[in-house]
């Protein structure tokens, strides 16, 4: 069993867990099953915002007439364009995690699903590990309401939305939070025709 000072589960808001303790001389063992970075990075706030951002342009466009801005024809995105340079930009600070723990000795860096055996016992890829203070920070996952028929449809969480290179004729957004509002409010500005359903 290999034991470490402290165990980070999940490099999202894991990493603050991770730096600081290592520099002072705690080992420290983070361990994740996606790609480093966390909801934020890959699939949350960062790439969210570099899709919202254009979309504004793009819209403010659409009122120019009123402050006496014309262009010669209807200004529209390349969206495959666009997403390819998020998803780009995005995994390359993603790929940029890993090195920097690698110049750290006191970090080990682990590939994989955590499972509790006890409090302060946890498996990863067969191997046990222990540690006096374990922290989850492993995120959260979009919620699939229970709707009948929804199983057999190809629907898209906002981790799908983020990615998909094709830009949809029309679309339906099941929720009225943030995120449903941000991601609709792009597509819409983009050209799709957005319809959303929410319970308020």
């Amino acid at each position: 069993m290999k034991e470490y000072d402290i165990i980070v589960i999940g490099t999202g808001g894991g990493t603050k867990l991770v730096t600081p303790p290592s520099k002072i001389g705690y080992k420290i063992a983070v361990i994740e099953k996606e790609n480093p970075g966390g909801t934020c990075l890959n699939r949350g706030c960062i790439p969210s915002k570099m899709l919202i951002y254009p979309a504004e342009i793009l819209s403010l466009t659409k009122h120019s007439e009123k402050f006496q801005i014309s262009f010669p024809k209807k200004p529209e995105v390349d969206f495959k364009t666009l997403i390819e340079r998020i998803s780009k930009t995005v995994d390359d600070e993603s790929a940029s995690i890993l090195p920097a723990y690698d110049k750290n000795s006191n970090i080990t860096y682990i590939s994989g699903t955590a499972s509790f055996i006890s409090d302060k016992v946890i498996t990863v890829n067969g191997e046990q590990l222990t540690a006096e203070r374990i922290f989850i920070a492993s995120g959260a996952r979009p919620a699939i309401p229970d709707i009948p028929g929804l199983a057999g449809t190809p629907f898209m969480t906002s981790r799908e939305t983020l990615r998909r290179t094709d830009l949809p004729k029309s679309m339906i957004v099941i929720g009225g939070g943030f995120i449903a509002l941000e991601l609709g409010f792009a597509y819409s500005s983009f050209g799709s025709e957005v319809t959303f359903f929410s319970q308020k």
